[in-house]
């Protein structure tokens, strides 16, 4: 949602860093100039681990 406003210059990041990088295939990353770049990706932009997410399941609600 940040990104898609022009104006918006912060980005919550929550910590640990490694809690807001579970589950990608590739980690988004903040660049030398502070700035953090949209996916451009289909849909999400991102690529989903779906193994990852799979082997650490411990339930499925239904």
């Amino acid at each position: 949602m940040a990104m898609a406003i022009r104006n918006c210059e912060y980005l919550e990041v929550l910590l640990p860093h490694e809690a807001n990088k579970y589950g990608l295939v590739q980690d988004l990353e903040v660049d030398r100039d502070g700035l953090a770049h949209a996916p451009t990706g289909v849909g999400l932009g991102v690529e989903i681990d779906v193994e990852l997410i799979k082997r650490k399941t411990q339930a499925v609600v239904s």
